[in-house]
């Protein structure tokens, strides 16, 4: 995000300046802080939890939010667009001859992103005319590697899947606990490769998400545009398919053995 963002900026004549929120800060010592550095726009990144900004007077700038996780300020957003991602995926994933697709998230991610990754695979299921379509397991971050261990166990060796996408990192560990091998065993794939370690998945082009959020935010600047917006306007950068050894194209390799 910094890198795509930075290099915007000064591509416009702007600098992208950090300001991290410290916890004894008022709202007023760090509007202050901003409106001292000549701060015009500013730019709000995923945080892990929402933050409370108190009584901090938004108007007083051109705000954008990137990414979903952080609900207000009420502002324009540009983020990934995660529910194409999914679809891109999974049409992916059945085109190189996978039929078990299944499917994990965490519940509470998922629900901060409005439903889109379960949204998406539902919709894919329906799109592909899969032969079996399985349930996608939702997971929950609070729990423990053995707990989850367990449950992850208890879904794979009841539904069976083929291949898996995973938006939760902590089914590659899992599967080596439980000596199931990628992917001679299972072939998987990452709704983000750059979260997850496995070679093949989305990229969501996030150095994208970062430019395209910076061009947004100078427009607004530029107009004077300031505050809460009358119709906010949400931008999605589509991600792309990355190929990799953890989820073979069974297709070609079966025309090529033929």
């Amino acid at each position: 995000y910094w890198s795509g963002a930075s290099a915007a900026a000064e591509r416009f004549g702007y600098r992208l300046d950090e300001f991290v929120w410290q916890p004894d800060f008022t709202p007023q010592r760090f509007e202050t802080i901003l409106q001292t550095r000549n701060v015009r726009g500013v730019l709000i990144p995923p945080h892990p939890s929402q933050p409370d900004w108190g009584s901090f007077h938004w108007d007083n700038f051109s705000v954008i939010r990137f990414g979903l996780s952080v609900r207000s300020p009420y502002s324009h957003i540009v983020t990934a667009d995660h529910l194409r991602g999914v679809v891109t995926a999974m049409e992916k994933i059945h085109a190189y001859g996978y039929e078990r697709i299944g499917f994990v998230v965490p519940g509470d991610f998922d629900l901060r992103l409005g439903g889109s990754w379960t949204g998406g695979f539902i919709a894919s299921q329906k799109l592909l005319h899969l032969p079996h379509p399985l349930p996608p397991l939702i997971t929950d971050q609070t729990l423990s590697g053995a707990v989850f261990t367990q449950k992850f166990n208890q879904w794979f060796h009841k539904h069976k899947p083929d291949a898996i996408l995973t938006v939760d990192g902590r089914v590659i560990q899992s599967l080596k606990q439980l000596n199931v091998r990628i992917p001679q065993d299972v072939a998987v794939a990452a709704s983000t490769v750059v979260d997850i370690p496995v070679s093949a998945g989305i990229n969501q082009n996030s150095e994208e998400i970062g430019r395209v959020a910076v061009e947004t935010l100078i427009s607004l600047i530029n107009a004077n545009d300031r505050g809460r917006p009358a119709m906010p306007r949400r931008i999605l950068v589509e991600g792309t398919w990355v190929d990799g050894a953890s989820l073979p194209n069974r297709k070609a390799a079966a025309t090529k053995s033929g």
